[in-house]
């Protein structure tokens, strides 16, 4: 093994973070032992199950306030987010 899988974060788009079976594959990644960062994350249905998946998570507060700020208040304790980033501009 030339690079451990746990030197790498593998960054999920907004659009992946859409797709039917997005919570199968990252938990797939994630048990190989690679980090997870939601890119653009927007709080939609799909996306917030893959919530607890990430250990990074970038947000997008221009575009999303309100939806933001109720995700931010309802996460779960036992999520373990590494860091936030907020696009604030």
């Amino acid at each position: 093994e030339l690079i451990p899988e746990s030197n790498f974060i593998l960054e999920i788009d907004e659009a992946s973070q859409q797709m039917p079976n997005a919570n199968e594959k990252i938990m797939a990644v994630k048990d190989k032992g690679f980090e997870i960062s939601l890119d653009d994350f927007v709080p939609t249905e799909n996306a917030i199950a893959i919530l607890q998946k990430a250990q990074y998570i970038k947000l997008d507060v221009l575009n999303n306030k309100k939806e933001v700020i109720d995700v931010l208040r309802n996460l779960r304790e036992d999520v373990q987010i590494k860091r936030l980033m907020l696009n604030i501009g």
